[in-house]
């Protein structure tokens, strides 16, 4: 898939499934269209940086996210190990 589309797929996946509150949601969405501007103006770096930004206030730390990133239904993390099952 083009990371043109892509991108701004993932905040309508996020609203659509109550991952984000409205606001965030909004300040996403300029984000995004700025990601997209960027890559339409082929600054790489820049375009891409930024992208993945806005990725990172989505997901939260790849370390500790903000939820199961393998099944969103299993709700929030509330520690860096119980999104998933180790064992």
């Amino acid at each position: 898939m083009d990371p043109f589309y892509q991108f701004p797929s993932h905040l309508v996946f996020a609203e659509s499934n109550g991952l984000l509150n409205p606001a965030r949601g909004f300040l996403l969405s300029i984000a995004y269209e700025i990601c997209q501007y960027m890559m339409l103006t082929e600054v790489p770096f820049l375009s891409s940086a930024l992208c993945y930004l806005s990725e990172f206030a989505i997901l939260g730390n790849p370390a500790y996210p903000q939820f199961n990133l393998y099944d969103i239904r299993k709700g929030e993390c509330t520690t860096a190990f119980s999104c998933y099952d180790y064992n």
